[in-house]
């Protein structure tokens, strides 16, 4: 069996339901990179601090952990002022969903 490790913000960038995709392959998606998204003044999809973007990521990890994802992993990718403060604020986020 072929498992795939979902990056949902790139999945989204995409234009697709990262949801959808959760579901589309269920029980073979142990790992999901957990990665938000905000469209910026251009229109353009682009990276933010977990929890003050676009992704519904409640949503995303009930169905996720459902279908028996095991793993989130958080990823920043654009360079804050202060990255402990962006992943502190990232992982204060995901503890309030739960």
């Amino acid at each position: 069996m072929v498992l795939l490790e979902i990056d949902v913000y790139w999945v989204k960038q995409a234009g697709k339901d990262p949801i959808e995709y959760i579901r589309k392959y269920a029980g073979r998606v142990p790992l999901i990179h957990v990665k938000d998204g905000a469209y910026n003044d251009d229109n353009y999809f682009e990276n933010c601090i977990v929890g003050e973007g676009e992704l519904d990521f409640s949503e995303i990890i009930r169905v996720a952990k459902m279908l028996g994802t095991e793993h989130f992993i958080v990823e920043q990718e654009k360079a804050y002022e202060d990255q402990i403060d962006a992943c502190k604020k990232c992982i204060d986020y995901l503890r309030a969903i739960k």
